[in-house]
This record gives structure tokens, C-alpha cells and sequence, in this order.
């Protein structure tokens, strides 16, 4: 048989599907990588969505949508206007570090029967419909990690989250070494603002998975909602220090050296991050900010002029651009931006806010 053609990642060595973008281990963009015929299987490489059991093969993409449903979350982009599209692959069912316990539930038994049912309806988007299927299956066979785990995650997407952070702990309790289990458990409590526990817990994981790039980022991103930005950015720079092209880890980078008074560093994170990502252009308008912070006010009008050369119907270089002209005293082009934001943005919430300012600003200039 034919090798399957695949990419391979360059920070954590896993085969993905040639039509990813997104590492589905670690989170790694895979848009620069080659679509390669692995020659031989290396140690680690399965390739994601593949089982050694029967059971859990027939419904392997059930397992990476459950078990990976924070890992695919965190591709997501909250604190940014132009959210990066994660990749449908999701994140797969345990990190490469401390594997989880291989007991699946015998094929063609009532466990294993219900197993699949809930899985299936899980994977079709019926998270309640899957709970009770789920439910059973746990109370019938405890230990059963993965059906633990998959119960947790459909808890978590219906919006069960005290009882889903309940089944998180319990499945870290019975495999502490399993990073994926610690990983989530700690993306749930921060999202349910147990900032403190979270870091406890991500710490844990991140020793168990140091080379998950996507675990460390959102670790990152819980201590510097503590307020760590120092420790956030030291954990970053691991991060794109082994692989530089991570846009996602260089932008969070820039944005703690920022908060940590580092303008120098910030600068040069982000543009790393439109050197590797033209078109991203909220770190665009962050590195304006930073110049225009460090006195350089032509600089930054230049990088925002020089993303709109490229795209000139980006809305928010335009209001970048007038925020930055309107500081600068150059009033008459600041209107004409705000009202092209205004114009480009119509659905925009500060839409109207931004079209009344320019108004303001045009009044300055008639004659009294």
C-alpha cells in the first residue's frame, strides 16, 4: 500500500493531513510546511484520527472533537478583531506526554454500545443528547478515562461547567501524568475565572507537555490575566524560540513585553508576526501603537500606510491610521479615515461613534 501523504510539523514531529494548516498537536502553523511521503512511521507519528482499537477507530473523529474541545478553542483569537480560522482537524485525544490509559471498553457490549451512540451524537453536534449515553457508560465503568474525558467536555459544551470541571478532576486524580487531562482541567477553571488553581494546574501539564505549543500559549495567556506578564513572556519566548514562525505565540510575546514596559521587545515581536503574516492586521496596528509610544510617530503611520498599500480596504488600518493622524494634527486626512473605517465597517459596533467624530474633528476646520 501507498504511504498517505502528509505534513509534518515542525515543533512536534506529528503527521497531519496534507489539507491542514494548523498542527493538531501543538498548534503549529503547518502553512510553510511541504506535503511530504513519510518514508518510514517514526517513533510518535501516528498520524491524528488513527487507534489501536477497533472500537474507538469507528468513532476517532468523535474522540478528537470531545477531548480536544479546549485545544480548539484556544486557536480561536478572543482579544482580537480578526479571529484566526482554526483548521477542522480539532486537537487530538491525549498529549504526547503521560498517554492516557488504554481501556477502552470491549466492542459490542452495553457500555461500548452506548459509547458510540453518545460519541456519535456528540460528533453531530447533540452534546445533550449524548450526556445520558455518556452518563451510563461512567457510571458503569468509572475508570474508564477516555469515556470519563469525552463525558466532561460534552458537560462542558452544554454549558454544565461546574459539573464538567468535576469530571476534569476526577480523571486528573486517576491519571495525573496525562498532560491532556491537566491541560483541560486547567483551561476550564480559567475560564470559569479560577485563575490561581489554573496556573497550578497548567503549570503540571505544561512539564508533562513542554513541546505543546498550544498549551504553553494559553498558560500564557492565564498568568498574564494574573497579571504575570513577566513570567507570561519568559514562557513565550520558549515558545518562539523553538519555533519563530508561531505568529499566535510572537503576537501574545509582544503583547506582555508591552504590558511589561519592554517596548524595544514588543516591537520586535511584532514584526516578526507581519513579516511571517502580512495580512494580520491587528498586530499591525499594535506595532503603530509601540512606535508611536516610543516617540516615532512617522514610523507608525508608515507601517499602518504600508499594510493599506497591500490591503486598502482594511477597516481596521483606517481607523488606526485616523487615530494615529488625529494625534499627529493631521485633521483633514484623520476625518477622511475615520469616515473610509465608517464606510468599510458599517456593522461595526464604534461605527457610528467613529463617523460622529469625524464630523467633530471637520467642524474644527471651518472658520468660526
Amino acid at each position: 500500500m501507498a504511504a498517505k501523504k502528509a505534513r509534518i510539523c515542525p515543533a512536534c514531529g506529528i503527521r497531519n493531513k496534507p489539507t491542514w494548516t494548523v498542527c493538531a498537536r501543538c498548534g503549529e502553523t503547518l502553512s510553510d510546511q511541504p506535503t511530504v511521503t513519510p518514508s518510514a512511521e517514526p517513533v510518535g507519528s501516528q498520524e491524528v484520527g488513527e487507534s489501536s482499537f477497533p472500537w474507538v477507530a469507528a468513532v476517532g473523529v468523535v474522540v478528537l472533537i470531545a477531548a480536544g474541545y479546549f485545544g480548539f478553542q484556544a486557536l480561536q483569537e478572543p482579544d482580537s478583531p480578526q479571529q484566526a480560522t482554526p483548521g477542522p482537524q480539532g486537537a487530538p485525544a491525549t498529549s504526547q506526554a503521560g498517554t492516557a490509559p488504554a481501556n477502552a471498553t470491549a466492542a459490542g457490549s452495553t457500555a461500548g454500545t452506548d459509547y458510540v451512540r453518545g460519541a456519535g451524537l456528540l460528533a453531530a453536534g447533540d452534546a445533550a443528547g449524548a450526556l445520558p449515553f455518556l452518563a451510563d457508560v461512567v457510571a458503569e465503568e468509572p475508570a474508564n478515562l477516555r469515556v470519563r474525558f469525552a463525558y466532561a467536555s460534552a458537560l462542558w459544551i452544554t454549558q454544565r461547567q461546574d459539573d464538567a470541571i468535576a469530571e476534569y478532576r476526577v480523571a486528573v486524580e486517576l491519571s495525573p501524568r496525562t498532560a491532556q487531562y491537566r491541560g483541560d482541567l486547567a483551561r476550564a477553571l480559567h475560564a470559569t475565572g479560577q485563575t490561581d488553581e489554573a496556573i497550578i494546574e497548567f503549570e503540571g501539564a505544561v512539564i508533562l507537555a513542554s513541546h505543546d505549543s498550544a498549551l504553553s500559549r494559553d498558560f500564557a495567556q492565564a498568568l498574564s490575566d494574573a497579571g504575570e506578564s513577566e513570567r507570561a513572556a519568559v514562557l513565550l519566548q520558549r515558545v518562539t524560540s523553538r519555533n519563530s514562525r508561531n505568529a499566535t505565540a510572537q503576537r501574545q510575546l509582544a503583547m506582555n513585553l508591552e504590558r511589561t514596559g519592554d517596548l524595544e521587545g514588543a516591537e520586535r515581536a511584532y514584526r516578526r508576526v507581519i513579516e511571517d503574516v502580512p495580512g494580520e492586521d491587528y498586530s499591525r496596528g499594535l506595532l503603530a501603537e509601540v512606535l508611536f509610544r516610543q516617540e516615532r510617530p512617522d514610523e507608525a503611520i508608515q507601517v499602518i500606510r504600508d499594510g493599506l498599500d497591500a490591503t486598502p480596504d482594511a477597516a481596521l488600518l483606517h481607523r488606526g491610521l485616523a487615530s494615529l493622524l488625529e494625534r499627529t494634527r493631521n485633521i483633514s486626512e484623520a476625518v477622511d479615515e475615520y469616515r473610509a473605517y465608517a464606510r468599510l465597517a458599517s456593522e461595526a459596533p464604534d461605527a457610528k461613534e467613529m463617523l460622529e467624530r469625524a464630523d467633530q474633528l471637520e467642524q474644527q476646520l471651518r472658520p468660526s
